[in-house]
């Protein structure tokens, strides 16, 4: 019964009233552990506080392999490309040849190649800010190989000056590379116990492997498990290999909330991540009886009538209800 307990993704049977639905970000590579970003189409936002903020995006370039690369951007204000080369150049703040490439219009597609007075290495390639105030959002980055394309699924981030925050609303490819490797999301919620929250994943193709959503939450939480890694307790719930969404629904405080992988390489594809909250409201006894097959406390205990508070529910059909009396 504590499985069945830990896996009810479904809608709640109290009513929900004043939904409100946001989208989550799929947290930038690096800020979980086991896992890297692989999304062909990387999309992120560089906003540059000071003037010549450095945002970078790849160093030490051989410039016998790259000849150039492709930026798809939009909302484009006074930003632009900068290279530091390792040739000489005493005239420069860093005494190095430097290259600068503007970007025309609000939004466009340029494709910049780097010039031979810059020596045999790229040190540095980076968007730079040329005022405070200073913005770009980037679809694409494409280095050139001669003829071949790199496409840039990882970038080296803010040097100073700015932040750099991927697009909300842009699905990723995150690669485990390490057993247990975690996808995390963001999030700006404070906990209201008057309200459920109902996390949504979906992936663009069936999942490869076995996910689980792990909830961070207290000692007191039915269901929770203290993971003796940490020390820390955690309610987990399934998702199934060749999945292509799942939700958890959560009415207990927590604090953290991601989804770890047990296999390594393995890459799950289009994540996107929602998040609803709404009211709770009971429902009456008619309805919460027609078609129930057993009663459960939210502890696991089966019920011979329904207690007051949660209940959990067992429909005639097999499904799983959450009934607040």
């Amino acid at each position: 019964m504590k499985k069945l307990l830990l896996t009810f993704a479904v809608a709640l049977t109290a009513v929900a009233t004043n939904a409100q639905e946001t989208k989550l970000t799929v947290v930038p590579p690096n800020q979980y552990w086991g896992s890297k970003d692989v999304t062909e189409s990387t999309a992120g936002k560089v906003d540059f506080s000071d003037q010549y903020g450095e945002f970078k995006i790849k160093s030490n370039l051989d410039l016998s392999a790259y000849t150039g690369m492709i930026i798809k951007y939009s909302g484009l204000k006074d930003a632009q490309i900068k290279a530091v080369g390792d040739a000489d150049d005493e005239s420069t703040y860093s005494k190095k040849a430097e290259f600068y490439c503007g970007l025309e219009g609000a939004e466009g597609e340029a494709k910049i190649e780097f010039p031979a007075s810059l020596g045999t290495t790229i040190s540095v390639l980076e968007l730079q800010g040329t005022a405070a105030g200073g913005t770009v959002t980037f679809d694409k980055i494409t280095l050139l190989k001669g003829e071949e394309q790199e496409v840039l699924t990882a970038f080296e981030g803010m040097a100073w000056g700015g932040t750099y925050s991927k697009a909300a609303a842009s699905a990723v490819d995150i690669k485990i590379t390490d057993a247990y490797g975690e996808i995390g999301f963001a999030e700006a919620v404070s906990y209201d116990p008057s309200k459920v929250y109902t996390y949504t994943v979906s992936f663009s193709e069936p999942t490869p492997a076995a996910l689980t959503f792990k909830v961070l939450t207290t000692e007191d939480t039915p269901g929770a498990a203290l993971n003796d890694y940490d020390n820390k307790y955690y309610v987990n719930q399934d998702i199934a290999a060749g999945s292509t969404s799942a939700s958890i629904v959560i009415n207990y405080n927590y604090s953290a909330i991601t989804l770890p992988c047990a296999v390594a390489d393995n890459t799950f594809k289009g994540i996107e991540a929602k998040l609803t909250v709404s009211e709770a409201t009971a429902i009456s006894s008619t309805s919460a009886k027609a078609g129930v097959s057993s009663v459960y406390s939210v502890s696991g205990a089966k019920l011979n009538a329904y207690q007051k508070g949660v209940n959990i529910v067992k429909m005639t059909d097999g499904s799983i209800k959450k009934v607040l009396k």
